[in-house]
C-alpha cells in the first residue's frame, strides 16, 4: 500500500472513529427525547384521534372468545415466556453460527431491556394515561388480568416495547429469521388489543420505542465491535495476543512457552470465576428493574405449572434417577473413567485429572458463592402440594450455585469429552435433572440455567488444564484460537463493505463459513 493510500485510509478511519464515538453518545439521547415528546403526545389524544383509537380498540378487543384468550392468556402473555422466546433462539444461533460474536449478542439484548427500563420515567413525566377498558364499559377483559393491568399504565405497551427491541437484535445478529420474527412481534401487538390491555396507540408507541431500542443497541455493539477490531490491528496488541492465544504447533498447546500457558490458563480462570459471580449478580440485582422482572416472570412462570402437577407416585422413580447424588455421581464419574481408559492408559490418568480439578471447582464455588447468592426455594414461594418428606433432601442445597446441577454439568460436560458419541446422551440427561429439580421446586429455572453454564466452563478450563500439561494422547478436535482480526477497511460512515450486512454485521453465507 502506497503512503498516499496509506493517508486516505488513516482519514477515513478517524472520521469513521469520530462519527461513531458521536452516534454512540447521541442514538441514546435521542431516544429518551423522543420518549419524551411521545409522553407528552400520548394525553393530547382527543376528539376525532381518541374515537379512531377507541373505535378500533373495540373491534378488535369485541372478536374476543373465551377459548382463544384462554390460549394467549397461556401463550403469548407472560412478558418473561414471550422475551425468552426471543432471547433464546438468537444466543443459540449466534452460538452455533457466529460464535466470535456472542459477548455483543449478550450485550445487544442487555442494552435492548436496560434502554427500554430507562424509558418509562421519560414518556411518564408528563402524567399516566388511563388503561382503555377503565372508561369503555363494553370492553371484554378478564376478570384476574384487569387487577393486574390497573396496576400499571396503559401508554405505551410495554411488553410490546421489548418485544420489538429484542426483535430488532434477534434480526440484527440473524438476519433470515427477520420476517418471521417480524410477525412474531405483529401478532403480540395483536393480542394486546384483542386481550383490552391497551389502545391502538399505546401498541403503535411501545412498537416504535422497541424500534429505538433495538436499534441504538444493535449500533452500539456494531461500533464498538468496530473499535475492537481497529484495536487489534496495533502491532503490540496482535503480538501479545499471538502469544498467549495462539498456538506454534496447531492444536499443540503444551508446546508453547511455559509463560504463554500460565497466562491463558491464568486468563481463563479469571473469566470464570468473573462469570460464575456475574451469573449469580445478574439473578439477584434488582437495580435494573426491567431485567429483575423479567427473569422473575420467567422462574415462576416456569416452576409453577409443574410445581402444583407434582404426584408422589413419580417422586421415588425421579429421586433415584435424577436427583440422588449418591447414585448419580459416581456412575457419571464410572462412565467418564470407562470412556477414558478405552483411549489408553495415558488419556485415564487425563480423565482422572479432568474429573479432579472440575470437582473441586465445583465445590469451591459453592463454598464460595452460595452464601452471597442465596434465595428462598420455590416449593417455599409457590403454591403446592409438595410432602415434607420431599423437601428435606433439597433443604439444605442452596439456590445458586445449584450444586447438584452444577455437579451434573460438570460430570456431563467430561464425559462428553472423552465419548463423543455419547454427547446427546450427556446433555439430554443433563436437562433431565434440571426438569427433576423444577418438578421438586428445588431450584429455580434461572439458578439452574446459570449453574449448568458455570459447570461446563469448569470441565471445559480442566480439559484446557490436561491440554496445556501435554497430557493429550491425541490433538483436540475443536479448532484452535484464531488471530485478532484485521483492522477494518476504511469507508465512508454508514458504507457497506463487501461481505457486510448495513452496519458492518456479517452476511449469513460469511457467517456459516467461519464463526464456529
Amino acid at each position: 500500500m502506497s503512503d498516499n493510500a496509506k493517508e486516505k485510509r488513516g482519514i477515513w478511519i478517524a472520521v469513521e472513529a469520530f462519527f461513531s464515538l458521536v452516534g454512540l453518545a447521541a442514538a441514546p439521547v435521542a431516544t429518551l427525547a423522543l420518549c419524551t415528546l411521545l409522553g407528552w403526545s400520548s394525553l393530547q389524544v382527543t376528539g376525532q384521534l381518541l374515537d379512531w383509537d377507541t373505535q378500533l380498540y373495540s373491534l378488535i378487543n369485541g372478536w374476543s372468545r373465551p377459548e382463544v384468550t384462554g390460549i394467549i392468556l397461556l401463550l403469548l402473555n407472560d412478558p418473561g415466556i414471550d422475551y425468552v422466546a426471543i432471547i433464546v433462539p438468537t444466543l443459540l444461533y449466534v452460538w452455533f453460527r457466529r460464535r466470535r460474536l456472542i459477548p455483543w449478542a449478550i450485550i445487544a439484548v442487555l442494552i435492548a431491556l436496560v434502554l427500554g427500563s430507562m424509558t418509562i420515567p421519560y414518556t411518564h413525566q408528563f402524567g399516566l394515561r388511563e388503561r382503555p377498558f377503565v372508561s369503555i364499559a363494553s370492553a371484554i377483559i378478564d376478570p384476574q388480568w384487569r387487577q393486574v393491568w390497573l396496576l400499571f399504565p396503559t401508554f405505551p405497551s410495554g411488553h410490546l416495547r421489548e418485544t420489538v427491541g429484542l426483535s430488532v437484535v434477534l434480526a440484527y445478529f440473524w438476519p433470515a429469521a427477520r420476517w418471521p420474527v417480524l410477525a412474531y412481534a405483529l401478532l403480540i401487538a395483536f393480542t394486546r388489543l384483542y386481550l383490552g390491555a391497551h389502545f391502538p396507540t399505546d401498541v403503535l408507541a411501545g412498537g416504535l420505542i422497541g424500534v429505538m431500542d433495538g436499534g441504538v443497541a444493535v449500533f452500539t455493539v456494531n461500533r464498538l465491535d468496530w473499535f475492537m477490531r481497529l484495536g487489534g490491528s496495533i502491532r503490540w496488541i496482535k503480538s501479545a495476543y499471538s502469544y498467549v492465544f495462539v498456538p506454534r504447533t496447531p492444536g499443540k498447546w503444551s508446546q508453547d512457552p511455559l509463560p504463554a500457558r500460565l497466562i491463558r490458563l491464568i486468563l481463563f480462570l479469571g473469566a470464570l470465576a468473573g462469570g460464575a459471580w456475574a451469573g449469580g449478580w445478574a439473578i439477584n440485582f434488582q437495580g435494573l428493574r426491567i431485567v429483575h422482572d423479567l427473569m422473575r416472570n420467567f422462574d415462576n412462570s416456569v416452576t409453577q405449572p409443574l410445581l402444583i402437577r407434582f404426584d408422589p407416585a413419580w417422586a421415588e422413580t425421579l429421586y433415584r434417577v435424577f436427583g440422588d447424588g449418591q447414585i448419580v455421581y459416581p456412575v457419571l464419574c464410572a462412565l467418564t473413567l470407562v470412556a477414558a481408559a478405552s483411549r489408553g492408559w495415558k488419556e485415564l490418568g487425563r480423565g482422572v485429572l479432568v474429573l479432579g480439578i472440575s470437582v473441586l471447582l465445583a465445590y469451591l464455588a459453592v463454598w464460595l458463592l452460595a452464601a452471597r447468592f442465596d434465595r428462598p426455594l420455590p416449593f417455599s414461594q409457590l403454591q403446592n402440594s409438595l410432602p415434607q418428606e420431599w423437601r428435606l433432601p433439597w433443604a439444605s442445597l442452596a439456590a445458586y450455585p445449584q450444586r447438584h446441577i452444577l455437579m451434573v454439568a460438570v460430570l456431563a460436560a467430561a464425559l462428553s469429552h472423552f465419548a463423543r458419541p455419547a454427547m446427546p446422551l450427556a446433555y439430554g440427561y443433563m436437562l433431565a435433572v434440571g426438569g427433576t429439580l423444577l418438578y421438586f421446586g428445588a431450584a429455580w429455572p434461572t439458578d439452574i440455567l446459570m449453574s449448568m453454564l458455570a459447570g461446563q466452563g469448569m470441565a471445559r478450563f480442566a480439559i484446557f488444564v490436561s491440554q496445556n500439561l501435554g497430557l493429550a494422547s491425541t490433538e483436540p478436535r475443536r479448532k484452535t484460537a484464531e488471530p485478532i482480526p484485521p483492522a477494518p477497511e476504511a469507508e465512508p460512515v454508514g458504507g457497506v463493505a463487501r461481505g457486510q450486512l448495513p452496519g458492518g454485521c456479517p452476511d449469513e453465507e460469511s457467517a456459516g463459513s467461519g464463526q464456529g
